[in-house]
């Protein structure tokens, strides 16, 4: 690479449940370029959801100028467990380059009997004029065996 570039790459968590999705980032900075690059090896334990997503930065800074392209992808895990989104390789203005493997760990996604606890948020109306009230109410559930409750009895 060309002095004063590097490559950055990136997850938004590296703890995750097997039902949500992460975000990966590389981030070429010093250039606004990805001539190649090589993702198909995330396929193993990731399934990309969406992407490449692509930002470009442009700075100036007492007079001098850096700029950066960062490519971003959704992906889903496809086991729980460490996963390891492997060394991506490609290239940026003509030279080589490789990232470090990144770990994530998926964990096992509670069943919809083993939530607990869960929230609701509605609101009193669909539509709304500008500066027209709309309340918003939250409701709080709780899971509760019910085999423990003694049946009502009338007076």
């Amino acid at each position: 690479m060309v002095s004063g570039q590097s490559i950055q790459v990136s997850v938004d968590r590296d703890r995750i449940t097997k039902d949500d999705m992460i975000n990966l980032s590389i981030a070429a900075v010093g250039s606004e370029s990805f001539a190649e690059l090589d993702v198909t090896p995330i396929k193993k334990d990731f399934m990309i959801v969406s992407g490449p997503g692509q930002q470009t930065n442009i700075q100036w800074f007492n007079g001098k100028m850096t700029s950066s392209k960062t490519l971003t992808w959704t992906l889903s895990p496809k086991k729980d467990g460490t996963l390891t989104i492997p060394r991506l390789s490609g290239t940026i203005d003509g030279k080589p380059f490789k990232s470090k493997p990144i770990k994530v760990h998926v964990m096992r996604s509670a069943t919809s009997g083993d939530n607990a606890v869960f929230l609701v948020a509605e609101v009193d109306k669909e539509k709304a004029h500008l500066g027209e009230q709309i309340t918003l109410t939250y409701k709080l559930y709780k899971n509760v065996n019910v085999s423990s409750i003694e049946p009502f009895r009338m007076p």
